[in-house]
């Protein structure tokens, strides 16, 4: 387990990995050990939701209501995502505007921020 934070909602927001598991001295390492899975434990139902995989941290702003996630794509970039805390990204029922599916463009619907777009 890593961090964890409450958010204004009442569930708790945390960061979960498989326990590491006894591998062959000959075999490779792979690099998703140091990878973790963005969850979410809602007291209130007493359930854990999954919401964002591939996560090496998160924090979650001032008022508790949104957080900012960094994730390692495929490529093993760094990506920022801002997303409304406790909800898993791509769950809202809205169509896109043009049909297609940008999740992987920076923009406001996305939740992705370019930082190098701001710097």
């Amino acid at each position: 387990y890593g961090g964890g934070c409450w958010a204004a909602h009442g569930a708790f927001h945390y960061l979960r990995r498989p326990a590491p598991q006894p591998k062959p001295l000959l075999e490779e390492d792979d690099d998703d050990d140091d990878c973790y899975t963005l969850c979410m434990y809602d007291l209130r139902r007493l359930k854990e939701k999954k919401l964002i995989k591939d996560v090496d941290e998160f924090s979650l702003s001032l008022d508790l209501e949104n957080m900012l996630v960094c994730v390692q794509d495929d490529d093993g970039d760094t990506k920022y995502h801002v997303h409304v805390a406790g909800e898993k990204p791509g769950d809202d029922d809205e169509d896109d505007t043009d049909g297609n599916d940008d999740a992987d463009c920076p923009g406001p619907e996305t939740g992705i921020i370019s930082i190098g777009d701001r710097v």
